[in-house]
């Protein structure tokens, strides 16, 4: 569904769940799909010693090089040429678009509904979803700010409902 589909993590995570498909005996959430497409772990690999602790001291990050990794642990739900396939699409998303490529994302999706939400935007494959802008721009509204959208202030008393329509 990543590399095939182009899903994102939560589209994925909606799909699974709408098949009634099962985690564990229990529905998939953001982080189960995460930890699949980007653990390595499902290709077979175990990975010891990313972290070391003294006794009754704080936890310490080992340099990348320092850990133990065994390739075929166990074994592998997905092939290595799959995983790297999900991680490249993965890393092609938000996580590495400038402000400005996300920000497009919202103009473009403001263009073909004529109005903003983070319902509308969490269903669309056009932008990231609303948190990834609250995570990068502070709030929906200071993105909706930046893509020159004017602030209503009956829809900003109610923290339920941002929706923001095109200036007629």
């Amino acid at each position: 569904m990543a590399i095939d589909d182009k899903m994102s993590i939560r589209q994925i995570v909606s799909e699974l769940n709408g098949r009634e498909i099962k985690f564990c005996r229990r529905p998939w959430t953001f982080a189960c799909v995460s930890d699949v497409l980007k653990n390595p772990k499902y290709t077979g690999l175990n990975v010891w010693g990313r972290t070391t602790q003294k006794l009754g001291g704080s936890r310490v990050r080992v340099p990348e090089p320092q850990w133990v990794r065994v390739q075929a642990a166990h074994e592998a739900l997905v092939d290595e040429k799959t995983f790297a396939a999900a991680s490249a699409a993965l890393h092609s998303r938000t996580w590495f678009r400038s402000d400005e490529e996300l920000l497009d994302g919202l103009r473009r999706l403001l263009a073909t509904t004529g109005r903003l939400s983070q319902t509308i935007i969490n269903n669309s494959r056009k932008a990231p979803s609303a948190t990834a802008y609250r995570h990068r721009f502070g709030s929906l509204s200071r993105s909706y700010e930046l893509i020159g959208l004017p602030q209503h202030e009956e829809v900003l008393a109610s923290s339920a409902a941002q929706t923001y329509a095109t200036p007629a």
